[in-house]
């Protein structure tokens, strides 16, 4: 039998020395974990490890996590009422693991829960207390009945990195300065010429949408097609115009591919007007004639 030599510290011994992880650096390894575990868990039968723990899991000194010791592990059959032979460790394998019905990819998310505890407290749960944002996450690790835990490590990791994402900011979507103020398409340049061009569009906007008459809609129908039309084709003016930046909350409208661009720009365009439409004949029903 040939075994690799992996040169790296466990996550045991990092503990020992350093104690207790941040939030951050836990959720990081909990996730790396995840993208190990994954494709074990989505072979036909299933592989499960059965037996992770701090120790188990070694940090090579160039950055990578490995996942080792896969004696216990086994592949899920769920025809079986319970394990042929019981393994893991004490603390981490969870109730299942002691007879009460075979292992599935669950035993595995119920120790990353155990894992994730430890990394965070020092201690295993029910040990120590640990109540920061990802308390609600460990917690449904460690339910006791597997199909209260997330149903894959799939499911954990995105429940992990939603907690994580923070709120997108101005620097983080990229926005360029010319669309972080206020000031109306056609004014942010400064330049006279658009300046002239757009305080003409936006007057003959006001003034065709004041005086605006249609043949189908008369009396006090008027106003709300009044108001309607002018709100559609101003806010039109705004997402055309990219009014602070809002293509920047729309991946394809600030992909690098420039027809792609194109076409995402005017298919949100559509979609607005034909909203706007549809508010517009509401309203018009609202009224009487």
């Amino acid at each position: 039998m040939i075994e690799e030599y992996i040169s790296g510290n466990s996550l045991e011994e990092i503990l020992a020395k350093e104690g207790t992880f941040s939030e951050e650096k836990a959720a990081d390894y909990i996730l790396r974990i995840c993208r190990i575990l994954q494709p074990l868990h989505q072979q036909h039968p299933p592989m499960i490890h059965r037996d992770l723990k701090p120790s188990n899991l070694i940090l090579t000194y160039d950055g990578r996590l490995i996942l080792v010791d896969f004696n216990s592990a086994k592949t899920y059959h769920p025809e079986r009422s319970q394990d042929t032979v019981l393994f893991g460790t004490a603390g981490y394998a969870a109730p299942e693991q002691y007879g009460f019905s075979p292992s599935a990819p669950a035993a595995d998310i119920y120790a990353l829960g155990v894992l994730f505890h430890k990394m965070l407290t020092g201690d295993l749960p029910g040990e120590g207390n640990y109540s920061g944002k990802f308390s609600g996450v460990i917690a449904k690790c460690i339910k006791i009945d597997p199909k209260n835990r997330y149903d894959s490590v799939a499911s954990l990791q995105k429940a992990i990195e939603k907690i994580q994402k923070p709120p997108l900011t101005l620097e983080q979507l990229q926005i360029p300065e010319k669309y972080q103020g206020y000031a109306l398409p056609g004014f942010r340049s400064r330049k006279k010429g658009y300046m002239i061009a757009a305080s003409i569009w936006y007057f003959c906007l006001v003034i065709g949408c004041l005086f605006m008459e249609s043949d189908n809609v008369v009396g006090i129908r008027l106003i709300p097609y009044q108001i309607i039309s002018f709100l559609m084709l101003f806010s039109l003016t705004l997402w055309l115009g990219n009014y602070r930046g809002i293509w920047y909350y729309f991946p394809l409208c600030r992909h690098r591919n420039p027809v792609i661009r194109f076409i995402a720009i005017g298919f949100f365009a559509y979609v607005w007007i034909f909203l706007m439409m549809m508010i517009l004949a509401f309203i018009l029903d609202a009224f009487p004639a």
